[in-house]
């Protein structure tokens, strides 16, 4: 084909005839068949050779029977298929496969009676026979090549129906040449009938020979000389007719048909619907799976004037150059993968002959990648490929080159000359001026940051008009050039089809496909080939070695390098500008960028008529109003807004105007107040509505439509002057309107609830026109829209605040009867009580909806006086939580906040100073402080005494294990286990102390005593210098007055719950107010509450419900006064602190339960010890609601059961029993991977530390149960990088470690660690983020694994993996170098795991190795070892060594531990 001619390789086309009959229906010949019995073939073959009718008819076989052929058309070929046949390659249809020829023949045509055997073994004993006979004639036939039908295109030819009279198909046919030689003695000519009446046979040729006289009649093969027979003699002559016959086999493109295979077929009746063979069996098979498309091959059709072609060469070379670079920019590969072939006079669509031709078809074809270098030939071309990610267009004029300029500003001459220095022709001349033409119509194109004028880029909005976008999109989206060349042809075809493509409006930069013809592209058939003889990994060099090309001679071009980069640059420019979204759009906006205000208002309004034009108006005017306050306020003095909304109306219908219609608006509100106010002014918020309501389902329309509307509610609210339960959104617009404007947010917020922008913004609109919710029927379903909102966005506090302004304004009437709405308030301030502002405005909201009775009453039995408190605790500095705190205080519980006022003062004084941190070791602010630097100013003394008080011992920070969190005993001390005021909350409350970081000067002197023992004598005030906090005596008084409430004096629940969650705050902050409270009975006191049934049976169902936040507040209290150790929690087992625990487990308040199972986790080590154990201690009750509640879908209570498993764990307190075991396992895991989905650290932490504990245990059983599931080192590996994320908290640090821990003690008992855990071990095991023990860890687990490991290949990918991920991340190579040394004895045990992709990953790797690393030396060695090894296996496998191999000795015992030698000294 023209394409292997065009690369310089020789591939011949078997020709058409030769394999015509193939799939046809055929039947052996008699006489009473007619060749008129069927219609006659195609008189032309695929490649436009001609065929004849009765040629085609009949046929013979290798018998010699005669076979008639049915009818059948085969216009064209599925593909062309390259095949490598002997020393010859061919081009043959996908669907046939070319097998060996039989052999050679040389028969007698003219049999005599007395010959009994016609056949000669050579031409020679022919020719020598024939002529002692005194002459004859015989038949050479030359079989060249055996072509036949694939399997598949066998089994369709033969299982199609066919009539019963032609009852075989052909299934393949022999292809060669053949000629007959009549020789004569008597020098008279000899006629030489046709055996078939072969048309191609050739006209007899007689040619007078030294004894004799030859006649010659040939059909194919290269036309024989008759010069070299003349005057020869018979050795002569059957010389020559062997060498005509050998060079006969390499000529395909001479091959014809000399007989053929028939097989039998499937038969019907028959009847009109039976056919005679499977028709177009070469066009509907083609390649096959696996096949490599080398060239795509079509026909384009340019509107050109055939007279062109008598321009010369060099101008068609100019237009061959021109479509190719075309071609590559739009398909961003490179312009060597185009090639073009010759132009031809033909068209799509013939025409008649009276018609003018006006245009001609250009042969093109589109190559694979890999033939790239083959084009290119010995040399690299000088011009650079095209981009197949085209650039960004720059906002600055492009400015021209040197070359360029000269190019352009040189002045006319009279006789123009060409690059080589030749004159210039017409036709060049004529291009250059095109192409300066060009060049100044893009200037003025890409003037103005790259705005294209009107004219070339008229803007369509239509649906159709993204089909550029989204094909050059997705075409750009990876590289093109990685296509095969049969979808690169699909997507070019969809390129040249489309109307609204750049090449239709911009034909200064595509000169050449403005030319393009209706009916453009006609399809040839592909060029494929076999991996089996193409190597797709070495295109090039497989091809060279197979076909040998030549280098083809250029083509001179008139056009030079430098313009056609310069096309080719404007091109780019063009394509990425309308590669964008809107990119039309872009360019008209482009132009509106540099007019003011009101000039691009009054082009908006006159653009009606004109859908771009107005788009490209509203952008530009987005645009400006993003940042520019000034322009907003502009734009309003011209009435941007109401001028807006009026388009908005018109285009109603239109999503583009509409959408870019609300942004505007929102922009003007946003940064103008007075933008609001003329929409009230107006009264056009309806418009804004209505233009809404048409499209509910668009998103980002009803998130900045609703920002819109909560500015117009909000101003709404603040000017209305008839009170905050009428709200009317202008002044001549009635009520109903306010209700759209809800009912419209409300189906936005119903509609859209994943997104939190809707709901906060549909939450603060809510939260302005609250307080008429209630009385015109909305409050219920507002509640509902807040409860999902809230469910779904927990972690968004802002959203939070909104719904609880929401539920306050919603009034008291509304809570009297839905009762959810309190705990709604108090769930959000316990999920985020770090937020300030949150706990102001739910403080605030609860004084509020405390004002009337009945939603006091509904506060109080929600918990509302312990979130109260718990907010003041919190934010002990915040004045405005403290004063609204203390007013809703005294309408919660009045009688207790009068008696702490009497006996202590303000609440305020006695709550001590918190700090919110991100984990539990962060419990002090540390301050640096330079001793030396005070040294010169105060005395040495003094120094010292400042030291030795506020300087924290250095024995306290990570001395021992106690101190580590991912450990049980760390878990305990360091508070791991969160009490009720911060459990929920993302950060962890602490103790507001100072300490100050100084090197110690000497012991501590108690000088802060000392200092207020001297102050006090003076009459001083001492109180300075104590820490903020309650006082010895305040304890005492509030404990007593705690122990009269519950008895003579009988306070009511909300007066208790408040005194006892002071106290309990007072043991949590301060393990010395913990003792004072156990020493003035407050803990007794504490529990006589929660045992009192004075508050169990009363007349009304509900008031029961107000001791459940009283038991809350009494468990929080005993869990705050046992968190410090046995000395506080033996006091409480003395009063059956378990037996109280587990009562409350069961409540059905999940608040009491949580409380109870966290006091039950405190008591659980210190009643474990107690003896009888199961007496202190009540397994059989404790385990049911343990795994109860791991399975619960609240995570607090989840956290709670886990510490409680953990501490039950940890003192042997598991029963032997295995159900209880293995049900505890899975309760585990079932609990650690809600954690790990949540990313909850605080939660999964003593979950990991239990599992840990659980592997690690002595008792078989327990151990098994928790080791046998699969799914635990998976969930252990997930914590393995959110310990090394930056700015990790210490819960997700330590929980990390735990994991490690846990996998290093599997990996120890021999569990099996597949490769994608190995991978993570081995990742962070060597990472410089993770800590040092976490890095232990790791590496001991691999350690462990890859002693055992089997697989080379794991650990050399792992190796691998690992330098590609993040080289500059590794800290050292100590544990890298072990799993290289195993891989090494591993090769060298079993030599079969060496492979070449093994080895080529090692010499990858070893070029990535850091120096700068301590053991980078021997990490180095190692890997060479381990290569070195690699590639000596693979090469006596391949029989490269065998020489070197002989004289050498296998591998002695010392080699065979030097692995593990090696391992001993990286360890060292």
């Amino acid at each position: 084909m023209w394409v292997w001619r065009s690369l310089g390789c020789h591939a011949a086309e078997l020709p058409p005839s030769a394999f015509a009959p193939l799939g046809r229906r055929c039947r052996e010949g008699d006489e009473s068949f007619s060749a008129s019995d069927s219609k006659g073939w195609s008189q032309s073959g695929p490649s436009g050779y001609p065929l004849d009718a009765e040629r085609v008819h009949k046929a013979k076989d290798s018998k010699g029977e005669v076979y008639y052929l049915g009818s059948g058309r085969s216009d064209g070929v599925a593909a062309w298929r390259l095949e490598a046949f002997n020393d010859l390659r061919l081009c043959v249809p996908a669907a046939l496969e070319v097998r060996p020829p039989p052999p050679l023949s040389v028969a007698e045509v003219e049999e005599r009676t007395d010959n009994r055997n016609p056949n000669f073994k050579s031409v020679k004993e022919a020719v020598k026979k024939l002529m002692s006979r005194g002459g004859g004639t015989f038949l050479l036939r030359v079989p060249c090549a055996t072509v036949r039908l694939r399997e598949e295109a066998s089994n369709v030819v033969k299982n199609a129906p066919g009539q019963t009279d032609w009852p075989e198909c052909v299934a393949g046919v022999i292809a060669g040449v053949s000629l007959r030689v009549s020789i004569s003695l008597n020098g008279e000519g000899t006629s030489l009938p046709s055996l078939v009446q072969d048309p191609e046979e050739s006209r007899a040729v007689s040619i007078d020979c030294e004894t004799c006289r030859l006649s010659l009649v040939q059909i194919g093969g290269p036309t024989f000389d008759p010069a070299k027979l003349h005057g020869r003699h018979e050795d002569g002559i059957a010389q020559e007719i062997d060498i005509w016959a050998k060079r006969a086999r390499n000529k395909p493109n001479t091959w014809r048909l000399l007989h053929i295979q028939p097989e039998a077929a499937t038969v019907d009746a028959a009847t009109s619907f039976a056919v005679h063979s499977a028709p177009q069996i070469l066009q509907s098979l083609g390649r096959q799976l696996g096949d490599l498309v080398l060239a795509a091959v079509a026909d384009i059709e340019f509107c050109i004037e055939p007279f062109e072609i008598s321009y010369g060469e060099s101008h068609l070379e100019s237009l061959r150059r021109m479509v190719a670079e075309e071609i590559a920019n739009l398909l961003g590969i490179s312009s060597e993968q185009v090639m073009c072939g010759a132009f031809k006079l033909k068209n799509v669509v013939p025409k008649r002959r009276h018609l003018r031709r006006n245009s001609m078809m250009l042969q093109i074809a589109l190559l694979h990648q890999g033939l790239i270098d083959v084009v290119r030939g010995p040399r690299m071309p000088t011009r650079m490929d095209s981009a197949p990610l085209p650039e960004l267009v720059s906002k600055r004029r492009p400015e021209r080159t040197k070359t360029t300029k000269s190019l352009w500003d040189e002045p006319e001459q009279a006789e123009p000359m060409s690059p080589t220095g030749t004159k210039r022709s017409i036709a060049l001349t004529r291009a250059l001026t095109t192409l300066k033409d060009t060049q100044e119509t893009f200037s003025q194109t890409m003037r103005d940051k790259t705005s294209l004028n009107k004219s070339t880029s008229e803007p369509s909005l239509t649906k159709s008009s993204d089909t550029f976008d989204g094909l050059y999109q997705q075409t750009s989206a990876f590289h093109a050039r990685d296509l095969p060349p049969d979808q690169l042809l699909r997507t070019l075809i969809h390129i040249l089809g489309d109307n609204k493509h750049p090449i239709r409006k911009h034909p200064h930069v595509f000169p050449m496909f403005s030319k393009l013809s209706k009916q453009a592209v006609v399809v040839r058939a592909p060029l494929v080939a076999s991996q089996d003889i193409i190597d797709p990994s070495r295109m090039a060099e497989s091809i060279r070695e197979l076909m040998k090309p030549r280098r083809v001679k250029g083509v001179p071009c008139d056009l030079d390098e430098v313009a056609l980069e310069n096309l080719s640059t404007m091109r780019t420019e063009i394509l990425s500008l309308y590669s964008r979204p809107g990119g039309s759009v872009a360019v008209q906006k482009s132009q509106l960028v540099s007019l003011t205000a009101k000039e691009i208002l009054d082009t908006a309004d006159s653009s009606f008529g004109q859908m771009h034009t107005l788009v490209a108006c509203l952008e530009a005017m987005i645009e400006k109003t993003e940042q520019d306050v000034e322009h907003c306020q502009r734009l309003r003095l011209h009435h941007a807004v109401e001028r807006t909304l009026v388009m908005m109306r018109h285009f109603t219908a239109s999503r583009e105007v509409v959408f870019r219609g609300v942004n505007l608006i929102r922009n003007l509100t946003a940064h103008d107040i007075l933008s609001v106010d003329a929409i009230l002014l107006q009264s056009v918020a309806p418009d804004l509505m209505l233009s809404l309501d048409n499209f509910p389902a668009d998103q980002e329309m009803q998130r900045l439509g609703g920002q819109v509307l909560r500015r117009v509610y909000v101003r709404a609210r603040e000017t209305t002057m008839m009170g905050a339960r009428v709200v009317t959104l202008g002044k001549q617009l009635d009520e109903v309107w306010t209700f759209h404007g809800l009912s419209r947010v409300l189906t936005s917020m119903r509609l859209f609830q994943q997104d939190a922008d809707i709901q906060v913004e549909g939450c603060m609109l809510l939260a302005s026109v609250g307080e008429l919710l209630y009385n015109n029927g909305y409050a219920t379903a507002v509640f509902k829209l807040l409860q999902t909102g809230i469910r779904k966005h927990t972690g968004r506090a802002d959203l939070l605040c909104q719904a609880i302004l929401i539920i306050s304004r919603l009034g008291s009437s509304f809570l009297s009867l839905e009762r959810r709405g309190i705990q709604t308030i108090v769930d959000a301030m316990a999920r985020h009580r770090s937020d300030r502002q949150l706990q102001v405005t739910a403080v605030r909201a609860l004084f509020t909806l405390s004002k009337d009775e009945l939603a006091l009453q509904a506060c109080r039995s929600g918990g509302g006086a312990g979130a109260i408190l718990e907010a003041m605790a919190a934010h002990p500095d915040s004045s405005q939580i403290l004063h609204e705190g203390t007013r809703a205080l005294e309408k919660h519980c009045p009688r207790a906040v009068a008696k702490i006022s009497r006996l202590c003062g303000d609440i305020s004084a006695l709550l001590p100073p918190t700090v919110w941190s991100t984990g539990p070791d962060q419990v002090t602010m540390q301050v640096s402080l330079d001793v030396d630097a005070v040294k010169s100013v105060f005395s040495l003394r003094g120094i010292e005494n400042l030291v030795a008080e506020f300087n924290p011992p250095t024995s306290t920070m990570g001395q021992n294990e106690e101190d580590k969190l991912h450990l049980q005993a760390g878990f305990q001390k360091k508070k791991g286990l969160r009490d009720g005021i911060d459990a929920a909350d993302q950060l962890w409350m602490s103790i507001g102390s100072t300490q100050v970081a100084m090197p110690r000067g000497s012991s501590s002197h108690n000088i802060r005593q000392k200092d207020i023992n001297a102050l006090s004598q003076l009459g001083g005030d001492v109180e300075v210098l104590r820490q903020p906090g309650p006082k010895r005596d305040q304890v005492r008084r509030l404990c007593e007055v705690l122990a009269e409430g519950v008895g003579p004096k009988k306070y009511s629940a909300q007066d208790g719950e408040l005194l006892i969650l002071l106290l309990g705050h007072f043991a949590w902050f301060s393990h010395s107010h913990a003792r004072e409270i156990i020493e003035f009975g407050g803990h007794t006191a504490i529990v006589d509450w929660l045992r009192t049934d004075r508050f169990k049976g009363q007349s009304n169902p509900l008031d029961d419900t107000l001791a459940f936040p009283l038991h809350r507040a009494c468990l929080s209290a005993l869990a705050s006064i046992c968190r410090h150790g046995i000395d506080t929690s033996n006091h409480l087992l003395e009063l059956d602190g378990v037996e109280l625990a587990l009562e409350f487990a069961t409540h059905l308040e999940a608040g009491v339960r949580c409380a109870a199972l966290r006091l039950l986790a405190r008591l659980i080590p210190y009643a474990a010890k107690r003896h009888p154990q199961k007496d202190s201690l009540p397994l059989h009750i404790m385990w049911p609601i343990l795994l109860a509640e791991l399975q619960s879908g609240d995570e607090l209570l989840r956290t709670v059961a886990a510490a409680c498993s953990l501490e039950a764990i940890a003192t042997a307190c598991v029963p032997v029993d295995g159900n209880v075991s293995q049900n505890l396992a899975l309760a585990l895991l079932h609990a650690l991977e809600l954690a790990t989905a949540s990313d909850s650290s605080a939660t999964a932490l003593p979950l990991l530390i239990a599992v840990n504990r659980m592997a690690a245990d002595e008792d078989e059983g327990i151990c098994t149960a928790m080791r046998n599931n699969e799914n635990l080192i998976p969930l252990l590996t997930d914590w393995l990088p959110k310990a090394t994320k930056p700015m990790a908290v210490a819960t997700a640090k330590a929980s990390g470690l735990s994991a490690a821990c846990t996998l290093r003690l599997l990996s120890e008992a021999g569990a099996a660690l597949d490769g994608s855990e190995l991978a993570p071990l081995l990742r962070y095991g060597t990472s410089i983020r993770a800590e040092i023990q976490l890095q232990e860890a790791c590496q001991a687990a691999i350690e462990s694994a890859v002693h055992r490991e089997q697989d080379a290949g794991l650990l050399i990918q792992m190796l691998t993996n690992r330098w590609s991920e993040s080289p500059p991340g590794i800290c050292g190579y100590s544990v890298m170098i072990r799993v290289a040394q195993r891989a090494t004895a591993i090769i060298k045990q079993d030599p079969d795991q060496a492979s070449e992709a093994w080895l080529e990953l090692l010499e990858h790797s070893i070029d990535t190795v850091l120096l700068d690393l301590a053991d980078s030396k021997d990490m180095l060695e190692v890997l060479e070892e381990l290569r070195s090894v690699t590639r000596k296996i693979i090469s006596i496998r391949n029989g490269e060594l065998e020489d070197e191999v002989e004289g050498e000795d296998a591998p002695d015992e010392r080699e065979e531990e030097d692995p593990e030698e090696g391992e001993r000294v990286a360890t060292s």
